[in-house]
């Protein structure tokens, strides 16, 4: 297992902790799972930029929420 030192200040030492003990995980676990949700969150915004991307250069054309609604009578 490799070891990553993050560095905080006294007040976001003690505020990670809060979080981690209320949600019944270390700090390292906490710490982990919350940089992974946000790494798979920007992977995730990437490959939704990346497909719209693609389906625009194919000619096709997007459609708003207003335009949807006001088709579906919303």
């Amino acid at each position: 297992m490799i070891v990553i030192e993050v560095k905080t200040t006294a007040k976001e030492k003690e505020l990670i902790e809060k979080y981690a003990s209320r949600n019944g995980m270390t700090v390292s676990a906490y710490i982990k799972e919350t940089v992974m949700a946000r790494i798979e969150d920007a992977y995730d915004n990437e490959m939704s930029d990346s497909a719209f991307q693609d389906y625009l250069e194919k000619g096709k054309e997007a459609t708003s929420l207003e335009d949807l609604m006001d088709e579906n009578g919303e």
